[in-house]
């Protein structure tokens, strides 16, 4: 918002919602990362906890009107002028004022003292006997720059704290850093220079920095040239300089008495016509003192928030943009890289289809189909089936195929590593940079290097063992209830009491038949135990399964493998990323979730500011 449009003032503009004061905890742990959206969100926190908080805490509304400029321009002297007190050291040489020296009334300075946060500053209250150098014995041994020594007036006009600092040009650094503190949390700069200094190059140095922030300020034009007009020139000077003029200008005639200290300075403003237009344009004459602690101030209060709530929403709004940017990109270059990867993790995982839960899901269906004769006869054909597994066991043999400690074991393992080298090449002629997948930003730009040393580094380690991918009970189990789904399905599908008979006596078989145990025998024994099993069966056995595969039909197998490859091949294809991004992955799956969520609170918090 510019400054010097009209504001609304019929709301308290002392405080500031409560999401404003949540953005802290939202863009600190953005500002701590090495990135260049860091850069942003520190930007943000800045404009936030230096310039709105602390001239906001307590949703107090009193002005904090600063008095700065460049050594002997007349500072000290107009800050005593407009309190009316000889407070602030003042001498013909200038450079007497090394701290922040504050007036205002009774009540805000109990206020003030209360709760410090409402200035932000080190408050140390100074009880003024109309010796200034008790005051500048003060300043000399205040252990902190942005100390302020605060002095309470009882005919001080309510609502503002006036502020006068040391020279922003001193050669001291505590003075500069006194000066610098105030602009941190002034509302209005009352900048004061004279036709010596109005084009000093610090001076525009420093308006520069205060403009940053966007809050008002005004021209105090010491030692004038009679011929106003001559002042006029070189205010439009400044304000061509800075690109922003100032609020009002107020000039002060070169006056001997002055330089001797027996009369106060008084500026008054520049004929309208003369100064730059404002809502704040005082009239001709106008005293500044009548101008600062009058109706006025409260106009300038709220123009001062109302700059700073714009700039930081402008901020913010270019924060949640390049979050958005950021975690979109992260999100396609996961696609990009997850494609091929899930087309290989899908394929390998079709051929690796572990059969014991498709088995098991056969049994289960049957089991709650059984009649009621049919239970005796199972179960001694179970208990036979499960001694024979015991031997297995004793054989070596793990318990079963069905829930096995690690799903890729070596035939995955075996099919993965060749696909490693041509999803690289594939990988690294999709993610080149190129336009139409790379934005021009410096966030995108540093992410392409990063992939591209991903990349080469996983085609360097392509030697290397592949980690194997461990196994999830949760993914077998719901394996089983799919394959349980679909073998209903099917069953229901071909219905009638020849194919019900069929397969209840074919997983009476599978009962009687240890399909488990036999491959596993056949493992630990070199194909033995196969023999075995086949043995055990005989010849109506082998009939009969044949029978019960054909009823069921070769349909709910493929449909089984297919469901398998869409659970196990995400899985496999995560091992793949994993490799070909080994320092990216992770951060990439973070980045493309937390952008987004972070982006779319600072979206509610945007519409949540005045």
């Amino acid at each position: 918002m510019n400054p010097q449009k009209p504001v609304n003032t019929d709301t308290p503009t002392g405080g500031l919602p409560l999401a404003f004061r949540n953005l802290s905890e939202l863009l600190r742990p953005l500002a701590g990362e090495n990135s260049p959206t860091a850069k942003l969100a520190a930007r943000c926190l800045e404009r936030l906890e230096r310039d709105l908080l602390p001239r906001t805490a307590g949703a107090h509304e009193h002005l904090v009107a600063g008095i700065v400029g460049p050594n002997n321009a007349g500072k000290s002297l107009l800050f005593n002028s407009l309190v009316g007190h000889k407070i602030s050291p003042s001498e013909p040489r200038g450079g007497a004022t090394r701290c922040l020296i504050g007036a205002t009334s009774a009540e805000l300075a109990q206020a003030l003292l209360r709760e410090p946060s409402l200035a932000q500053f080190p408050l140390t209250p100074i009880h003024f006997e109309g010796a200034p150098e008790l005051v500048l014995r003060a300043g000399e041994n205040a252990a902190d720059p942005a100390e302020l020594l605060l002095v309470e007036l009882d005919d001080f006009p309510p609502g503002v704290l006036l502020i006068d600092a040391p020279d922003f040009d001193s050669i001291l650094t505590a003075n500069r850093a006194a000066s610098e503190s105030l602009m941190q949390v002034a509302d209005l700069a009352l900048v004061v220079v004279t036709r010596h200094t109005y084009h000093n190059e610090l001076v525009v140095r420093f308006l520069e920095a205060w403009l940053r922030f966007g809050r008002p300020w005004a021209l105090i034009y010491n030692e004038a040239y009679e011929d106003e007009t001559v002042t006029a020139e070189h205010a439009a000077s400044l304000a061509d300089k800075l690109g922003t003029p100032p609020v009002a200008v107020f000039t002060a005639p070169f006056d001997m008495e002055l330089q001797r200290g027996n009369a106060s300075l008084q500026p008054t403003a520049l004929t309208p016509a003369l100064a730059p237009s404002s809502a704040f344009s005082p009239a001709a004459q106008t005293p500044l003192s009548q101008w600062l602690f009058g109706e006025e101030r409260k106009l300038l209060k709220a123009s001062a928030l109302a700059a700073s709530t714009a700039n930081l929403r402008d901020e913010v709004s270019s924060l949640v943009e390049e979050l958005r940017s950021e975690g979109d990109l992260a999100a396609r270059l996961l696609q990009a890289v997850a494609g091929p990867a899930l087309a290989i993790g899908r394929d390998v995982a079709g051929r690796s289809m572990p059969p014991g839960p498709f088995l098991e899901a056969f049994r289960r269906v049957a089991d709650r189909r059984i009649s009621a004769w049919r239970r005796h006869l199972r179960g001694g054909a179970r208990k036979l089936r499960l001694a024979i597994e015991g031997l297995s066991g004793k054989l070596g043999v793990t318990k079963t195929l069905t829930r096995s400690r690690h799903l890729v074991g070596d035939l995955e393992a075996k099919e993965l590593a060749p696909e490693i080298g041509p999803l690289l090449e594939e990988l690294g002629r999709k993610l080149a940079p190129r336009a139409e997948f790379w934005p021009d930003s410096e966030a995108a730009v540093s992410l392409a290097g990063r992939v591209a040393t991903d990349l080469a580094q996983a085609a360097a380690d392509l030697g290397g063992p592949l980690e194997t991918v461990e196994s999830d009970v949760r993914l077998l189990d719901t394996f089983e209830s799919v394959c349980e789904e679909l073998i209903e399905a099917e069953l229901d599908a071909k219905g009638g009491r020849t194919g019900e008979h069929i397969v209840q006596f074919g997983v009476d078989l599978l009962h009687s038949l240890p399909v488990f145990a036999g491959i596993g025998t056949a493992i630990a024994t070199g194909g033995l135990g196969a023999d075995i099993a086949a043995l055990a069966a005989g010849g109506l056995g082998a009939a009969m399964t044949e029978r019960f595969t054909k009823f069921l039909g070769s349909g709910v197998a493929r449909d089984a493998r297919k469901r398998w490859q869409e659970l196990r091949g995400e899985a496999l294809a995560e091992a793949l990323i994993a490799r070909a991004l080994p320092s990216l992955h992770d951060e990439l799956a973070k980045r493309a979730q937390t952008r987004t969520a972070t982006a779319d609170v600072l979206t509610a918090t945007l519409k949540e500011m005045p």
